[in-house]
């Protein structure tokens, strides 16, 4: 399994990842809550009626870079045909638990540069079991927008 989180990491990215640096992917079962969706139309449409509910079993955590603190975040739902829903950015200096994402990847290796978004990481305790993550992101480009929240928790963590 981390083979192929892997492959779609590295095809998410792209040519993010000079051919030095090689991720180091956490991959992680759980799912995505019933919060999570995505939605697009028109900016100032009430995209809660354009929701379409996202579903995912595991996610792929993965530094691009981490001297820099570039991460990307890789939610998926495997063996189904619904792409996986990536989000890219840099790790908060004031608090390494968020990430101001930068870039989207709606789908496959095709990024797309956020007009806002973060996720933020949730660990157990002890700090070193990671329980959940959320991402949300928007994306305006012209009069559409386009919005991804994804709400996941880990295995074990319910």
């Amino acid at each position: 399994m981390k083979l192929s989180m892997a492959v779609i990491v590295f095809t998410l990215v792209g040519t993010a990842c000079s051919a030095q640096e090689t991720p180091n992917i956490n991959h992680i079962s759980g799912n995505c809550g019933p919060e999570s969706h995505t939605a697009e139309g028109q900016i100032g449409e009430d995209l809660t009626i354009r929701q379409v509910r996202y579903y995912c079993n595991d996610v792929g955590v993965a530094y691009t870079d981490q001297q820099n603190g570039y991460l990307m975040v890789v939610f998926r739902q495997q063996g189904t045909g619904v792409p996986p829903l990536g989000f890219e950015g840099h790790i908060e200096e004031r608090d390494p638990k968020i990430m101001d994402i930068e870039m989207v990847y709606l789908k496959t290796n095709k990024p797309v540069n956020a007009t806002s978004g973060m996720c933020k990481l949730f660990f157990e305790d002890t700090g070193n079991k990671l329980t959940g993550i959320y991402c949300g992101a928007r994306i305006d480009a012209g009069h559409h927008r386009t919005v991804a929240s994804v709400v996941f928790n880990a295995l074990g963590s319910q």
